[in-house]
């Protein structure tokens, strides 16, 4: 019996080889009767008018994170089929698709429920970016080539500076990724926590930080000259300006997203095929 019966097939439309995967893999689930709908990146907003149980993202981490980001408020899970590089956060590749997507589609996978973060941009005390949803992190970094000051206020108390390129506010999945490369500690998908990871700061004492994921975070960035500017960048594929004495809100957002893996998969296991953990 299937668990999923109406499943959406999801690609980047700037990479249209992944299209004719997306094509094989729907003949094959519609082999299992299963209903299918294939959707480039541009058509976020017809997902949902389809009743989609399930979307299986075709491409890389990339493709994952941006299926994720623009689901995370529905009822639909996740599931990635890596036609990209590392794929990190795929449950499959395309070698043994047929196999784990029968699995899946049968009910028999494994998965966590993912918490992403909520990112807002304040000027002049109003709304430039409201809540905009990060998946694996949201990362403030300086726009030239100079460190600057970051104001880092947690929960409207407790102020804090930090001076260098910047930071990476990173959910526990997001941990593997900016935040990994910058000296952060790897952390299991399954904890309630936010981490900042200072980006090269000018200080020995500053390091990497676990905050409850119950926090409100305030960052706001100082530049000593004028015109200098700092980047907001979620999941490395969606950016904004912020200037000085602008403020950037992170908190964990609202919503969980099912993001699931093959059966007998797990987090361990990902980080030991994908990242070599632990290899000698």
């Amino acid at each position: 019996m299937l668990i999923f019966k109406n499943i959406g097939l999801y690609y980047n439309k700037e990479k249209p080889h992944n299209r004719a995967v997306a094509e094989t893999v729907a003949k094959f689930l519609q082999e299992q009767d299963a209903n299918t709908v294939i959707y480039d990146d541009s058509m976020n907003d017809a997902i949902t008018k389809e009743n989609t149980d399930l979307l299986v993202t075709v491409g890389g981490d990339g493709t994952v994170l941006n299926a994720g980001r623009n689901i995370v408020n529905k009822k639909i899970k996740l599931f990635g089929l890596n036609a990209g590089n590392l794929g990190f956060l795929t449950g499959a590749d395309l070698s043994d698709y047929k196999e784990i997507l029968n699995q899946v589609i049968h009910g028999r996978y494994s998965g966590e429920d993912i918490s992403l973060l909520s990112v807002s941009i304040f000027k002049d005390g109003k709304y430039t970016v409201k809540e905009q949803a990060a998946f694996n992190d949201c990362v403030i970094k300086t726009g030239g080539a100079r460190a600057f000051t970051l104001e880092v206020s947690l929960n409207g108390k407790q102020e804090h500076k930090y001076f260098g390129d910047g930071i990476i506010a990173s959910t526990p999945t997001g941990s593997t990724a900016y935040s990994l490369a910058a000296g952060g500690p790897v952390i299991a998908p399954e904890v309630d926590v936010i981490l900042l990871t200072p980006i090269c700061p000018h200080s020995l004492t500053q390091r990497p930080l676990v905050l409850p994921g119950a926090a409100q975070i305030l960052l706001t960035p100082r530049f000593k000259r004028e015109g200098d500017y700092a980047t907001v960048n979620i999941d490395g594929q969606i950016t904004y300006i912020v200037e000085s004495g602008d403020s950037v809100l992170i908190s964990t957002g609202r919503h969980k997203l099912k993001l699931l893996q093959a059966e007998g998969n797990d987090f361990l296991k990902t980080l030991n095929t994908k990242l070599k953990w632990g290899n000698r």
